[in-house]
């Protein structure tokens, strides 16, 4: 049936015959409209004077139609209360087309125009004003939703990497993302901790020392939120120092295995960043050179992109991103030679000493501005005796485990043994996970300037006017449909992506406080 079908006026003309047939009790019904001050004093009596039962239905029908819209909700309710469940099921779909018509749902473009974001920004969270709505009401059982009751529903975590020491640029609009994510988890009822401009190492710091502190708390978090906002390459995000971090090393910190007070709760992720191809990259992640000897860096480059230049940095003292030192075409051939073949580009390092140990990493600038950055590699020197035919023990874990030390750290299934403990309950590392993802992987995601970016903004439309009536995966399958409705300056469309491990359906439930059993209908 169409909207149409379902406006307010047609809610008791259309269900007239059933209800004045049905309504076994009509002074219950009465007595609970005349407590929700929807009835009067006059009203009330004239409807306790009939004595009939289908007459005095009738009249509390015709009363109903002077009191607006707000009639049929109020109607629905009094149904709930006095046991008579089918005849409430019957007006719920003209109570939900009646909120529906009073909410905002979404932009005719994408993204939207300053002005439409501005006045979506002004309005609150919808929130649920009883667990009597028909929003509340579900066909399972409490056991197939997550709980989500308490007056703090749990944490949200925001990474907001803006200003990029190095060659990426700055992510000026990130900022309005993080003002209005903030207000809207606050809203839905969350404590929110944000974090501006973190290093590689600094985001997995961050989170570490977070996921410690949800340990030692009393009231256990009954959901966590991750968002990340950075540039991004594959399956990694940067830091504002332009190293890259696995994303999985980000949510592993909220694992079970290093969080035991998260079992069996959900965990959302959500990140904005580029998952395009990674186009540099340094295959040999430690270089080992006799003093003295000659080492050459290969760098593949993969992009359709055309090359404007090519240069490499050396973090040679390992302390700060200004102490980077460039190496160009233009250094001291006695030193540094540079040679480009195919998608090959190579750093040749003559004559090498004590002091040209350190980190060595390519930057490729583009014609159109851009910038790729490779991983660093580690060039170490070599003094061990030559009549001993082993690599230095430093040298044999990192080449043994495949691991580059400098930009991720060891994965829990590396560590598990040596380091993390181990669960003392069956569970899975993975469940109760869902990631968004502003696009899928190997595409680009979208900012726009005024109103932040698309996929974030999405977030904030679509949860500010729908958490309150629909489940989440729900939820972001409006999210997907907004950013969808964009266009590219090249023409092209984008989507978001989402990986769900959640093993319930999730509603917030904005506005609602208490005991879950309480919102769910038992099977």
């Amino acid at each position: 049936m169409t909207a149409e079908n379902f406006d307010w006026k047609n809610a008791f003309r259309k269900n007239r015959v059933k209800i004045v047939k049905g309504l076994a009790n009509p002074d219950e019904v009465g007595g609970h409209l005349y407590q929700m001050k929807i009835f009067n004093d006059e009203m009330y009596d004239t409807v306790k004077q009939i004595e009939e039962t289908e007459k005095k239905t009738r009249k509390i029908l015709d009363l109903l139609n002077y009191r607006g819209k707000k009639g049929v909700a109020a109607l629905h309710e009094a149904f709930l209360d006095s046991n008579n469940e089918d005849l409430a099921k019957d007006l719920a779909p003209y109570v939900m087309e009646v909120e529906k018509r009073d909410n905002k749902t979404e932009p005719l473009k994408w993204p939207p125009s300053k002005l439409e974001n501005e006045d979506m920004l002004k309005d609150q969270v919808i929130k649920l004003k009883d667990p009597k709505s028909p929003w509340c009401i579900h066909d399972y059982g409490k056991d197939h939703a997550y709980t989500i009751q308490n007056e703090c529903r749990g944490k949200v975590f925001i990474i907001n990497n803006v200003n990029f020491n190095g060659p990426l640029q700055n992510r000026v609009p990130s900022n309005i993302d993080a003002e209005n994510l903030t207000k809207l988890f606050i809203e839905l009822h969350f404590t929110v901790l944000q974090e501006n401009d973190l290093t590689a190492q600094g985001m997995q710091s961050f989170l570490r020392s977070e996921a410690k502190q949800l340990e030692k708390e009393e009231n256990c978090a009954e959901c966590v939120i991750l968002i990340i906002m950075s540039h991004g390459v594959g399956t990694k995000v940067y830091g504002v120092d332009c190293l890259p971090v696995e994303i999985k090393e980000l949510t592993d910190c909220f694992s079970t295995a290093n969080c035991e007070s998260l079992h069996g709760k959900p965990r959302l992720v959500f990140i904005q960043a580029c998952r395009s191809v990674e186009t540099a990259s340094i295959n040999k992640t430690v270089h080992l050179v006799k003093p003295g000897g000659q080492v050459e860096i290969e760098c593949i480059v993969k992009s359709c992109k055309s090359i404007q230049n090519v240069y490499w940095e050396w973090d040679k003292n390992k302390v700060k991103k200004e102490d980077f030192y460039r190496i160009t075409e233009w250094n001291s051939s006695n030193k540094y030679c540079l040679q480009q073949m195919k998608n090959v580009r190579s750093l040749f390092v003559k004559n090498v000493s004590e002091n040209d140990k350190g980190k060595y990493r390519c930057i490729v600038k583009h014609d159109d501005g851009s910038f790729s950055v490779s991983n660093f590699t580690d060039l170490q020197l070599d003094i061990k005796d030559d009549s001993k035919n082993e690599l230095p023990e430093e040298f044999e874990k990192l080449t043994t485990k495949g691991r580059d030390e400098m930009d991720s750290v060891p994965s829990v299934q590396e560590t598990q043994d040596e380091i993390l403990p181990k669960c003392t309950f069956l569970d899975h590392p993975y469940a109760d996970f869902l990631i968004a993802y502003a696009t899928p992987e190997g595409t680009s995601a979208w900012l726009n300037n005024e109103v932040g970016s698309w996929f974030m903004n999405a977030i904030v439309w679509t949860f500010k006017y729908h958490a309150h009536e629909e489940e989440l995966h729900h939820l972001l399958i409006r999210v997907n449909r907004l950013v969808g409705k964009g266009c590219t300056w090249s023409n092209d469309m984008t989507v978001a992506e989402v990986k769900s491990n959640l093993r319930k359906k999730l509603y917030f439930f904005p506005g609602i406080y208490g005991n879950p059993p309480e919102l769910f209908k038992e099977k």
